[in-house]
C-alpha cells in the first residue's frame, strides 16, 4: 500500500525572496520608504540590508502553519547624494547554499541652483571679440534642460542657444544686457542672469565707464533724471608754452596805444581868419 509524501514539521524551505521598491524619491521630503524586501521559508529567514546610505531598517514577521515570512523595510531622508547608489536586500537561510542578494539602485530627484559663468574675465568683452560664450551650470535627476532669453529684449541676431551654451557672433555694442538661464526637470525649475557689458576697442579714443560706476556718473551727470552714458571721449590738451620775459614785454610794447600828442598848431595867423 502507497501512502502519500508528508513533509515534517521541522523540514527546511528555502525562500524565494522579493524586492518591492517604494514611492518615488525627491529631495526635500521626510523620511520616506526607500524600498521593502520579503523572504518566506522555514524555518523563519534572516532578511538584512546592505548599502553606504544612512537609513533605518525596519523587520515584522508572519507565522504561518508550516513556515514564516519576514519583511524588512528601509526608510531614509532622500538626498541628491543617494541617486545612483545601490540598495541590496540580503536573505540568510539554512536551506540556502549562500546568500540571496536582491539590489535596487535608488533614484532620487532633484535640481541644484543654477549659475552662469564666462563673465569672469570681463576685459575680454569687447567689441569684435569672436568665440565669446556664456555657460550655464547646474545638475539634476532628471536631468534638466536649459532655456536662454533676454531679460530687455529677444536674443540677438546670430547668438545661439545650444542646451547649456549660449554662443555669441564677433561681439558689438548691441549685445550688452542681462540674459538669463531657465533651468528645469520633472521635479522643479531655477534661474540664474547676468549682465553683459561689451566694451570699446582698446585704443581707439574710447574710454568706457566701469558699470559699478556708471549708475554714479549717470545721476551726477543728470542730476538723476534718465540719462544715458554711451561714451567718453577723452581729447588731451593742448601743449602751450610759457613766454620769456623779452616776449612778454614786446607783447606789452605791441598791445600798448601809442600815447605820442601831435604838435600844436597856431591857427591865429592863418590867412583863412584874416
Amino acid at each position: 500500500m502507497k501512502h502519500g509524501h508528508i513533509t515534517p514539521a521541522h523540514a527546511q524551505v528555502p525562500p524565494l525572496p522579493s524586492l518591492n521598491p517604494g514611492p518615488a524619491l525627491e529631495e526635500g521630503q521626510g523620511l520616506t520608504l526607500a524600498a521593502s524586501c520579503t523572504a518566506e521559508g522555514s524555518p523563519a529567514p534572516s532578511v538584512t540590508w546592505d548599502t553606504e546610505v544612512k537609513g533605518t531598517a525596519t523587520s515584522r514577521s508572519f507565522k504561518h502553519s508550516r513556515s514564516a515570512a519576514v519583511t524588512s523595510e528601509f526608510h531614509l531622508v532622500p538626498s541628491r547624494s543617494m541617486n545612483g547608489q545601490p540598495l541590496t536586500c540580503v536573505v540568510s537561510h539554512p536551506g540556502l547554499l549562500q546568500d540571496q542578494r536582491i539590489t535596487h539602485i535608488l533614484q532620487v530627484a532633484f535640481l541644484t541652483e543654477a549659475s552662469v559663468r564666462g563673465l569672469e574675465d570681463q576685459k575680454l568683452w569687447q567689441v569684435g571679440r569672436e568665440g565669446a560664450t556664456l555657460k550655464c551650470l547646474s545638475e539634476g535627476y532628471p536631468s534638466p534642460s536649459y532655456n536662454w532669453t533676454r531679460l530687455d529684449g529677444p536674443l540677438p541676431s546670430g547668438v545661439r542657444a545650444e542646451g547649456d551654451t549660449l554662443g555669441f557672433p564677433p561681439l558689438t555694442p548691441e549685445h550688452s544686457g542681462i540674459y538669463v538661464c531657465h533651468v528645469s526637470n520633472e521635479l522643479s525649475s531655477r534661474d540664474s542672469q547676468v549682465t553683459v557689458d561689451i566694451l570699446g576697442h582698446l585704443g581707439d579714443g574710447t574710454v568706457t565707464v566701469d558699470p559699478s560706476l556708471r549708475e554714479g556718473l549717470v545721476h551726477e551727470l543728470g542730476h538723476n533724471r534718465p540719462y544715458a552714458c554711451v561714451a567718453v571721449l577723452c581729447v588731451p590738451p593742448r601743449k602751450s608754452k610759457i613766454p620769456t620775459a623779452e616776449q612778454q614785454a614786446h607783447a606789452s610794447q605791441d598791445e600798448e596805444p601809442s600815447k605820442t600828442a601831435e604838435p600844436f598848431q597856431d591857427l591865429s595867423h592863418s590867412p583863412a581868419l584874416s
